[in-house]
């Protein structure tokens, strides 16, 4: 296989990888109290179907290109999605969803799937939702929360 059959490849499956590991990682050991399960479940496919609504919409009326001459890329709203579920997982994962992000940018501007401009404006107007969804959501426990989450064994008093 050569080289641009590779980032073919690849450009096609990083959605899914991602789709998956966010699907996952709530499960793991060092998130379970971190995360409530069940909102962070419904607001990732909330995001996730909320991109191929932009999609259909765009499909059918064509607003981005009849206003600004370019093209909604589904891929970006699918990808920025999953990416917000990553995001909620903290600070290690907000640096990684942020260079994962420029990184598949890239790679689908090299691979001439998008424009930058695509790229820019459909992330651009992905974010207000996604914040929104996830504000409501609110998946991430608060700290109190998490302390009563792990059980402690019960203290003594003092005297």
């Amino acid at each position: 296989m050569t080289i641009n059959g590779e980032l073919d490849l690849f450009s096609h499956a990083i959605n899914p990888l991602l789709g998956l590991l966010a699907l996952l990682l709530p499960l793991s050991r060092g998130h379970r109290a971190t995360i409530q399960r069940s909102r962070y479940y419904a607001a990732l496919v909330s995001v996730v179907l909320l991109a191929y609504v932009w999609m259909y919409f765009e499909r059918k009326y064509q607003w981005w290109e009849h206003v600004w001459g370019v093209t909604f890329s589904t891929h970006t709203a699918v990808h920025v999605a999953i990416l917000s579920g990553l995001w909620q997982f903290g600070r290690r994962w907000r640096v990684a969803a942020v260079f994962i992000g420029v990184a598949y940018a890239l790679l689908m501007v090299y691979r001439h799937y998008h424009a930058p401009s695509d790229i820019a404006l459909t992330a651009i107007a992905m974010l207000p939702e996604l914040i929104l969804v996830w504000w409501f959501a609110r998946a991430r426990r608060s700290p109190d929360l998490r302390s009563n989450a792990r059980s402690r064994p019960a203290e003594l008093p003092t005297r």
